[in-house]
């Protein structure tokens, strides 16, 4: 599972003539470690007991019937294909369960993997800050796009990355204090600056605000107003270094707001065409994989006027649970909402003290938050379905027990 979750953002094929520089490695990566986690739950003979267990599986339940019901079925049960696919078929997301069910029921979490995870982490944000200064010697070579996107590939799935490793990040330090963890954080935070994504600003700012009636209500605010005071001067010097670009950014999103169709780069037009997609098929969708193909073959004006307006296609929603909706049906869609309310409500009783399950509840919040404007990617998931299977443990840790555990997560 550290394997997984370490080397999966960092990995890249930097090589002229392959479809991606960036996934190639990363699906076949994704692929063998669950495999071996598969092997490893089977060994141990895993129960799957809990009602959030249940509605997993019912969830990949439904979804398995949808690809099959889907226009292309291996296209849906695969993820990809030579001319379609993000490789976010069912296969997939069974690997996501998978890996839900390990970090659930065996993953250890203690204080030596996770800095090092983290330091590895920190070097792909990094990255992308030099890439926000115009240096970047592994990707642009190849004559891709500018922008910050390190080795995620695409700005908004770099956003999804790293605003959820700033929060888990900004709670650590929250716990030890310590200045490297500091120094973690205010990497994490310019990399989130530097990849431009309102939406995942937006969702972080929520979380920021939010954590306060937390603090306020433990007494821990010192911590906060050092994180807020680092933030604000790595702000201020990226903005002023960087041409104005971060302020010009922020300034965009009231005009955004106020467009129509355009609104938000364009999601307002592509929600407008899923939505009409969920209406041809409400209980089963088109199938993983399939809303594009399902775009062409309705001949959807929305799709057709948007290809017009820009030159691209689109074959994902822009909001995640709007397209589990139009790919999977709105039972899968409402399914899966039910799953993360049961998670957070078996922890209603203690999510209102600071503590670990607190952190990991702002972090699957956060990333939540973003994804209601941005596309699950084989990249950033698995740290999610990890997040999701630490936080629904029964153990708690608190702040006052935090420095004298080297453990700090383990199955009950």
């Amino acid at each position: 599972m550290w394997l997984l979750l370490t080397i999966l953002p960092i990995a890249i094929l930097p090589f002229k003539g392959l479809p991606s520089i960036f996934v190639t490695v990363k699906a076949p990566l994704l692929s063998i470690c669950s495999i071996a986690i598969l092997v490893f739950l089977i060994r141990e003979k895993t129960k799957l007991k809990g009602l959030e267990i249940k509605l997993l599986l019912l969830y990949l339940g439904v979804v398995f019937i949808a690809c099959l019901a889907a226009h292309k079925p291996l296209l849906a049960l695969s993820g990809a294909s030579q001319t379609a696919g993000r490789f976010e078929g069912f296969i997939t997301l069974f690997f996501y369960a998978v890996i839900f069910l390990a970090a659930r029921n065996h993953f250890v979490i203690n204080r030596k993997n996770l800095f090092f995870y983290l330091t590895v982490q920190g070097v792909v944000a990094s990255y992308s800050i030099f890439q926000f200064y115009g240096i970047d010697p592994l990707v642009h070579y190849l004559n891709f796009s500018k922008g910050c996107y390190s080795t995620i590939g695409n700005q908004n799935f770099f956003g999804s990355y790293v605003v959820t490793l700033l929060t888990l990040s900004c709670g650590l330090y929250i716990m030890d204090r310590r200045p490297q963890t500091l120094l973690l954080c205010v990497i994490f935070f310019g990399g989130l600056l530097a990849c431009n994504t309102r939406g995942c600003w937006l969702a972080f700012l929520v979380i920021m605000v939010a954590s306060l009636f937390f603090l306020f209500k433990e007494g821990v605010i010192k911590p906060y107003l050092i994180l807020f005071f680092c933030f604000t001067l790595a702000a201020l010097t990226m903005n002023f270094t960087g041409q104005n670009l971060i302020m010009g950014r922020a300034m965009s999103i009231d005009e955004q707001i106020s467009m129509e169709d355009e609104a938000g780069s364009g999601r307002v037009q592509i929600w407008k065409m899923t939505l009409k997609a969920i209406g041809d098929n409400p209980i089963l969708g088109s199938g993983p994989e399939n809303l594009k193909e399902h775009f062409i073959r309705t001949n959807n004006e929305g799709f057709i006027a948007y290809q017009k307006r820009t030159g691209k296609t689109v074959d994902k929603a822009h909001s995640e649970i709007l397209h589990i909706a139009a790919v999977s049906g709105i039972p899968a869609a409402i399914i899966f909402i039910l799953f993360l309310t049961t998670l957070f409500w078996h922890k209603r009783r203690i999510l209102f003290s600071f503590n670990s399950s607190t952190i990991l509840a702002m972090c699957i919040t956060v990333y939540f938050l973003q994804s209601l404007f941005n596309i699950s990617i084989i990249t950033v998931a698995p740290l999610f379905w990890v997040l999701l299977g630490v936080f629904s443990r029964a153990k708690t840790i608190k702040q006052s027990e935090f420095q004298s555990k080297k453990v700090i997560s383990s199955p009950s």
